[in-house]
């Protein structure tokens, strides 16, 4: 799932980034971000032409065809974030989610080392983690005013074997800015314990749903 922490609900113009978005607009789709301008980055062409027809039917949402990574790759077709966030004119990101299958951990670095993109929820998946990298990675966030407060397996993913002997590929973490953690960790605990609908959730939401089936 994609936890979000929301000590407010998001309210126009508020902007989400989703880079990696295959042909999945779940969340995307969420209520909770609908007054938010919406700019999704895919690189592969066919997920893409799959859900365009959804980005159309929505005002507030792009879709834009070139990935997301560390640095300009024109090769690769993949853009450095801060050049894409300069050129759509946004000072500021309030919820960024990244799902691209590795690069996560070379975007991140670039992005502390840049500060050229501020966000204020990172919403992450992280495929095949080793320790060194998950450390880096927290660090990185850390320095840059970003904490972790929820982490699950993504079950939905195959399992795969390597040093540590098999585990499963890809994990959700999601972050936040210091000042909201205490509401987050309370609120998430409260939604997985007592099933509560998205309604209920205004300071700590799940829009991919997974939260409404959470037992653990």
């Amino acid at each position: 799932g994609k936890n979000l922490c929301l000590p407010v609900p998001l309210r126009a113009p508020c902007v989400v980034y989703s880079i990696g978005t295959w042909d999945d607009t779940t969340f995307e789709s969420s209520p909770i971000l609908s007054a938010c301008q919406v700019h999704a980055f895919e690189i592969d062409p066919a997920p893409r032409k799959r859900i365009q027809h959804v980005f159309d039917a929505h005002r507030n949402w792009t879709l834009h065809p070139y990935g997301i990574a560390a640095r300009d790759d024109s090769v690769r077709g993949v853009r450095g974030l801060g050049g894409v966030v300069k050129e759509l004119g946004h000072t500021s990101i309030d919820v960024l989610k990244v799902d691209i299958e590795g690069g996560e951990f070379e975007l991140v670095e670039a992005l502390a080392k840049n500060k050229a993109v501020s966000f204020d929820q990172f919403l992450v998946e992280v495929h095949n983690p080793r320790l060194e990298q998950m450390l880096r990675m927290t660090r990185s966030l850390d320095a840059m005013g970003l904490v972790p407060f929820a982490r699950e397996a993504n079950t939905l993913a195959a399992a795969v074997q390597d040093a540590t002997g098999g585990h499963s590929c890809c994990f959700e973490y999601s972050f936040v800015r210091l000042p909201f953690l205490s509401e987050c960790a309370d609120k998430l605990l409260s939604a997985r314990s007592g099933g509560r609908s998205h309604g209920q959730l205004a300071w700590c939401a799940d829009p991919s749903g997974s939260l409404e089936h959470a037992s653990d």
